[in-house]
């Protein structure tokens, strides 16, 4: 039981790690055309 929550909480936390890391991905991309247009 413990090991399945865990497993369950480690993909979740996996999960929002990602999101979080395109949504900072899609940011610095923004900045970098707002700076310097091409």
């Amino acid at each position: 039981m413990e090991k399945k929550t865990r497993a369950n909480f480690d993909i979740f936390d996996f999960g929002l790690f990602i999101e979080s890391l395109l949504i900072i991905l899609v940011l610095i991309y923004f900045l970098v055309i707002t700076i310097s247009p091409l």
